[in-house]
Order: structure tokens, then C-alpha cells, then sequence
């Protein structure tokens, strides 16, 4: 229930992007983003047993010392844990020693990253911001370390776009010392913003099609890891035994495939208005690549995340095919619906493939407790 009072309190701020307002009255959109972003802060900072990790961060957190006495931390967190993240989780228990003020804390560090950047990149921020809602605002309740990270990287697109490397490889150090999967990062500065061209993009997509249509990666992996010494027994870890193949015909499949069409029909357009449009298109390409080639293994999955936010930036531009307010409005009925039918379906099939209870249902708060 409070997952879905908290998507139509979004959805409610979301039409603010939609309605003409005179200049006295444009406060109410910075209302709008405020009042998100403590919501979201707060939902998942103040979370208690809810979430597919937190338990193990929960024992993380209890682990980790105060700032102040940062040498009793125990070496194994430190070996298990970046520097970074078991840092800033030291620093807020330096402040108040409570592992439920470290997730909190979190939260609002990571959320801060998102936030400090969505008006400047998107069009329609309140609506970008209920896309982020089922786009990528999961991953505050249960990939703490590498969220900090993607919010990181978020917040650095700016860099790339204007042209400042010192910055931008400034940013990927910190998102790196979160954690290490941020390493991808690296050459992304010299691809992103490159305007490539369609027939370059349909040679990717022929290119991703076969990998995944013979399963080359995954048995590449899998080959990889039963040939290389004392690897072998990571094998059922690495292979994504839990998700079924995904199907070309299916629905996440068709809807991302949908709207990459709609955007690649306005690109020229979209490029000229909106500075940031080529760098999120291309980022939203990638992600498209790999859902389809890494989609076998469990571990490469990971990489996929860093790039679901510009789903966020690009869904709401939509509206743009249509001038007129009530064309816009239909379309906002139509993504909303949509976003509704993402979000359900994610709650109640989580934990179905291990046959398990959600981890996200019901949601408890340490409030409550």
C-alpha cells in the first residue's frame, strides 16, 4: 500500500510538469521536488527488514565503527567492503552510532546525487522523477554500494557533455571506491557523446541479436571460468540460472524497443532543443545491448544498472509529439499506466523464480517497530 500512495503522490506532482503555471505560482514545482525528494529519502532510509540485503548490510553496518575509532573496524569488512562506502558509513556513525541513521544517511547521500542533476538534464522533472520511482529508485533498498556509485555517474554525465575529462575521471575515482563496477566507467567518456549514426546503431543491435540469439556469452563465461584454475566452482554463481532467457517478444523488451524507435523518430529535433538528449539516447542504447547480451549472467547483469536512469531523462520527452496540452495529457496517462504495470508487476513477481516471499512485501518501517 505505501508503495503505491507514494506512486501517485508522484504522479500528482508529475502533472505540475504538465499544467501552465504563471510565474507567482512556479514555486510549486520546486515544491513538488522537494517534497520527493525527502519522500523518497525517507521511505527508504527509514526502511526496517525490508529489502533483498538488509540483513547483510544491517550486520555490515554493526561491524563498522564510529569515525572516531575508525582502527576497531573489523579487517574483514574492510577486505569485503570499498573504502569509500565503509568511510562514509564510519562518518555517520560518528554522528549517531545507529545502523538504521547509516541507511538513512544513504539514502539522502544518494538521492542527493540524482536530484542536484534532474533539472538540469530533464525536460519535465517531476515526471522524470515518478520514472525514476520504478527506473532505478529500487536499488535504495538493496544495492547500497553500487546505487552510490550509478547516482555518481548520474551526477558526471554533465561532465561528459561539456567536455570536462579532469572532472568527469574525478567523479568515476569516487564512484570506483563504492564500488568496483564502476571501472566500466572508464571509456564511456569517448563513446557517449559521440552522435553515432543509424546504421551504426542497427549494426550494434544485428551484432547483440546473434550473441544473444546463440547464447555466445554465456557459454564463453562459462567456458572461461571451467578452464581457469580454482574458478570452476563460480560457475553456478556467474550463470544466471534464476531468469529465464529473455524473449524478444517480451513486454520490457517490446516497451524499451517502443520507445527507442518513438526517440530515434524525433532525434534531430530532440538533439537541437535538449543538450543532454544525445548523451542519455546513447546511454539508453547501451542498456538496450546489454539486457539482450549479459542477460545470462548473473554477474554482468550488474553493469546493466549504471545505465537504467536514462530511462528516466528520455521516457517523459514523449510528450513532446504533441503541442497541445490534452495530447500531452494522454500520453501522461498512457506512461503512467505503463509505469504502474512495471512497478506491480516487479513487487509480486519478486522471489517467485527462487520461490521465495518478497523481500519488498510488505514494507516495515523502523517507525513501526
Amino acid at each position: 500500500m505505501m508503495y503505491l500512495l507514494i506512486f501517485i503522490v508522484l504522479g500528482i506532482f508529475g502533472i505540475l510538469n504538465l499544467v501552465w503555471l504563471p510565474k507567482e505560482q512556479a514555486y510549486l514545482k520546486d515544491i513538488g521536488l522537494i517534497s520527493s525528494f525527502f519522500i523518497l529519502v525517507l521511505f527508504a532510509g527509514l526502511r526496517y527488514q525490508t529489502g533483498p540485503d538488509w540483513k547483510d548490510y544491517n550486520d555490515f553496518f554493526s561491524g563498522i565503527a564510529p569515525l572516531y575509532d575508525y582502527g576497531q573496524t573489523s579487517i574483514a569488512i574492510r577486505d569485503v567492503l570499498e573504502p569509500g562506502f565503509v568511510f562514509l558509513c564510519s562518518l555517520f556513525k560518528a554522528v549517531i552510532n545507529n545502523n538504521q541513521f547509516v541507511f538513512l544517511g544513504l539514502a539522502a547521500v544518494s538521492l542527493s546525487f540524482f536530484f542536484s542533476r534532474i533539472k538540469e538534464y530533464s525536460a519535465f522533472p517531476l515526471i522524470s522523477i515518478l520514472c525514476f520511482y520504478i527506473y532505478g529508485y529500487s536499488g535504495n533498498f538493496s544495492i547500497l554500494r553500487q546505487v552510490m556509485a550509478i547516482s555518481i555517474f548520474f551526477w558526471a554525465v554533465k561532465y561528459i557533455v561539456n567536455r570536462n575529462p579532469f572532472a568527469y575521471y574525478g567523479a568515476v575515482i569516487l564512484a570506483f571506491l563504492f564500488h568496483t563496477s564502476a571501472i566500466i566507467l572508464l571509456p564511456l567518456y569517448f563513446v557517449i557523446n559521440i552522435r553515432w549514426s543509424g546504421k551504426l546503431i542497427m549494426f550494434f543491435f544485428l551484432i547483440a541479436i546473434i550473441l544473444y540469439q546463440f547464447d555466445i556469452v554465456s557459454q564463453l563465461f562459462s567456458y572461461l571460468l571451467s578452464s581457469v584454475g580454482g574458478l570452476a566452482r563460480y560457475s553456478d554463481y556467474l550463470t544466471n540460472q534464476l531468469l529465464s532467457k529473455p524473449k524478444l517478444l517480451g513486454t520490457l523488451f517490446l516497451e524499451r524497443m517502443l520507445i527507442f524507435v518513438l526517440l530515434f523518430y524525433k532525434r534531430n529535433g530532440f538533439e537541437k532543443q535538449y543538450k543532454y538528449f544525445n548523451v542519455f539516447f546513447n546511454i539508453y542504447i547501451i542498456y538496450i545491448l546489454c539486457y539482450l547480451v549479459f542477460s545470462q549472467v548473473l554477474v554482468l547483469l550488474r553493469f546493466i544498472e549504471y545505465f537504467t536512469y536514462a530511462s528516466c531523462i528520455l521516457y517523459p520527452l514523449l510528450l513532446l509529439y504533441f503541442k497541445e496540452s490534452y495530447g500531452r495529457y494522454i500520453v501522461y496517462m498512457f506512461l503512467f499506466i505503463i509505469l504502474f504495470f512495471r512497478g506491480y508487476t516487479s513487487l509480486v513477481l519478486d522471489g517467485k523464480e527462487a520461490n521465495v516471499h518478497s523481500r519488498y512485501l510488505p514494507y516495515r518501517s523502523i517507525i513501526e517497530n
